[in-house]
């Protein structure tokens, strides 16, 4: 097991459906490079971006933990 799947957290389930409502919902547009989100789609997709903003604050917040951590430890055993 590496590192990196050991610091793995899943996102919670309500997060989770939210995320495949916003990919799988159909466009009432079908044109390539417009994006027309209809009001409930709006609500949905800020609520979505607010909690990837979320994730990815306590992720930066982990990773940072984690280096100082890393350089405490390395210090340490320097001196």
């Amino acid at each position: 097991m590496t590192d990196q799947a050991s610091d793995y957290v899943p996102i919670s389930r309500s997060s989770r459906r939210l995320l495949q409502l916003s990919l799988i919902t159909p466009r009432p547009c079908h044109c390539g490079g417009c994006i027309c989100l209809t009001p409930p789609e709006r609500r949905t997709l800020r609520r979505v971006t607010k909690i990837v903003r979320k994730w990815r604050r306590q992720e930066r917040r982990r990773a940072r933990g984690v280096a100082q951590a890393r350089a405490e430890a390395r210090s340490s055993g320097q001196g």
